[in-house]
This record gives structure tokens, sequence and C-alpha cells, in this order.
């Protein structure tokens, strides 16, 4: 069981949506989410970059309870200046993450990668 931080909900529809992103990632077979506390506790073998891509995809904010934040370039988190682009993204469907659905922000693309994102956003 893991616990995390939840970001940017405000009612029950949030916490709810939170929920179905997160019971459909890999290995995930359990996901309480409170409103009150804006956290999260999963259950499972999963990756934890792969529950934050959900979350983000889903369009809130996440993080490891008790991780320190690595920090970005800007005095920022990494999470802060990565989530409104992974969100557009998810939401969009101009990048679908890597396997899993998980979303590396700081990994290189590929060039056939980078095709791909121009052709959808051309279309």
């Amino acid at each position: 069981m893991k616990k995390f931080n939840v970001t940017g909900m405000s009612c029950s529809a949030c916490s709810a949506a939170v929920t179905r992103a997160v019971m459909k990632t890999q290995g995930v077979t359990g996901c309480d989410v409170s409103l009150l506390t804006n956290s999260m506790t999963v259950e499972g073998d999963f990756l934890d970059e792969a529950v934050i891509s959900a979350v983000v995809g889903a369009g809130y904010g996440a993080s490891v309870q008790g991780k320190k934040a690595e920090a970005a370039a800007d005095g920022g988190t990494i999470a802060d200046w990565a989530a409104a682009g992974v969100a557009y993204c998810a939401k969009t469907g101009l990048v679908q993450g890597k396997p899993g659905k998980v979303f590396a922000p700081k990994s290189t693309i590929t060039r056939a990668e980078m095709a791909t994102i121009m052709q959808r956003i051309a279309a």
C-alpha cells in the first residue's frame, strides 16, 4: 500500500474521476481517495509514475507522500512544470505516453514519436 498526495480536487465527482483513472492503471488492485485530506491510498503492484500519470491524465496533480520532489531549473518541482502540459497532451491525445500510459516528461523521444506528434497537431 502506498500513499499519494492529490491536488486540484474540489468535489466528490473529482475524487470519483481520480479513482476511476487510477483503477485502470496496470497492477492497481485498490484505490481509496480522500477529498478531505487531498490524498489517496493505492494497493497493488504498480509503478508510482503510472499512478501519477493516471491522475494527471484525469486533470489533477499527484505526488508520492513523503518523497522529496525533484527540483526544476526554475525553482519549482517537476510536477509543477510538467503537470499542465501532461494533462493537456493526455486530454487532447497529442501524446499518449509510454506503455501503460506512463508520461515521462524528462525522457527523450524518437524521431518517429516526434513525427507522430507533429502529424496529430496538423490534423
